[in-house]
């Protein structure tokens, strides 16, 4: 099984939970973790936390766990899933891989 873990910042953890149901996951948990199932992959949102990006600016970043049976899948969900993360118009909300 492959996996990738990566930290989602200033989106709202709601939205990165309905994501995950948008792409035909079944959530399984409703506290941390929050386990995803979508049959061949799996999702899992581990933690959430407040960062400060500067002296008085801080977001929240999300750790999210990605789960899969080969590469080749597991970079198609994690292709469509940063899709949804997009914020067009706004400043963009980082990604980081962990």
């Amino acid at each position: 099984m492959e996996t990738m873990n990566l930290e989602f910042r200033g989106i709202p953890l709601t939205a990165l939970e309905s994501y995950f149901i948008e792409l035909n996951d079944e959530q399984l948990t409703d506290d941390f973790p929050i386990f995803f199932d979508g049959g061949d992959w799996k999702g899992e949102i581990r933690f959430e936390e407040e960062v400060q990006i500067a002296s008085a600016f801080r977001v929240n970043a999300v750790h999210i766990s990605f789960h899969a049976v080969d590469k080749s899948q597991l970079d198609e969900i994690i292709k469509k899933y940063r899709k949804k993360t997009t914020r067009v118009g706004m400043a963009p909300a980082q990604t980081f891989l962990i």
